[in-house]
């Protein structure tokens, strides 16, 4: 019997407990890097947690000596998720997603385009969330692609995180059609640390996001201005940031006005909103 057959013969044990589990992931380690890429089931009906275990494995593995056997399992994985046929795509996704650190550089990036030009929006997030943490200016012209293509949000924080302020200057409208309220608010502050102005048009667009910018530039609305600011929002989730906003710019009575004027209409609208959903 080989080291995967017996393996195989722990797991099949009838009653299997969380010690089991502990023998179970100290087998799979002590196997060599050929028979962990042996191990790793590409049908994925492996049980998650073994599977879990085998390419915390060949991660460490491949960190050490990425090897003959490792480069056949990475080929093999980039044919697989291509494949019209193959019905377990995400795992396949994940799989590759969960080794992308400890491969070469150059395969990393070869991964990471495959993610950036999948038809999948998980793919394409899991690529966006690695750049966006550890951004590579290699990739501008792929990222305002995808963006074009498909407008994700995830694509969206990496333009407003790390794209050029020209580009969003030029870009601003379009972006504005797909952007999230917190986004919103972003790109208005990178806009307007370039021109001022036109902080002005969020005013129509969002005025919550309106205020909060506003007091991140150290400006203020009058009390009439806010009077109609809080009329028009005081059912808007977002309510805490818009006082939070009167406070920073001074507006105590706008402040009191709301709390006894309008606090219980806004928790009876979010208990409306509760009942209805």
């Amino acid at each position: 019997m080989n080291r995967i057959e017996y393996i195989n013969q722990r797991l099949a044990t009838e009653h299997f407990s969380e010690s089991d589990y502990t023998i179970i992931s100290s087998l799979i380690h002590s196997l060599t890097a050929g028979e962990a890429c042996s191990y790793l089931d590409l049908t994925f009906e492996q049980d998650y947690r073994v599977r879990r275990y085998v390419l915390k494995k060949i991660s460490n593995d491949i960190s050490k000596s990425y090897s003959t056997a490792h480069k056949k399992l990475i080929a093999t994985l980039i044919k697989i998720i291509d494949k019209k046929a193959f019905g377990r795509k995400e795992s396949c996704s994940y799989t590759l997603d969960f080794l992308l650190d400890s491969l070469p550089t150059r395969l990393k990036r070869k991964i990471l385009e495959i993610f950036l030009g999948s038809k999948s929006s998980r793919n394409r997030d899991r690529a966006f969330k690695r750049l966006n943490a550890n951004w590579d200016k290699k990739y501008f012209d792929i990222i305002e692609q995808v963006w074009y293509s498909y407008h994700d949000s995830y694509c969206l924080g990496i333009i407003l995180n790390h794209f050029p302020t020209k580009f969003l200057i030029e870009n601003y409208k379009t972006i504005l059609k797909h952007t999230r309220p917190f986004q919103t608010s972003k790109l208005f502050l990178k806009l307007g640390a370039i021109n001022f102005e036109l902080v002005e048009e969020l005013k129509d667009i969002d005025s919550i996001s309106y205020c909060y910018v506003l007091t991140k530039f150290g400006k203020a609305i009058s009390a009439s201005e806010a009077k109609a600011i809080l009329k028009e929002n005081y059912k808007d989730d977002r309510i805490g940031l818009l006082l939070w906003s009167f406070g920073q710019m001074g507006l105590w009575d706008s402040i009191v006005e709301y709390d006894n004027n309008y606090r219980e209409k806004h928790n009876q609208a979010k208990l409306n909103q509760y009942i209805n959903h």
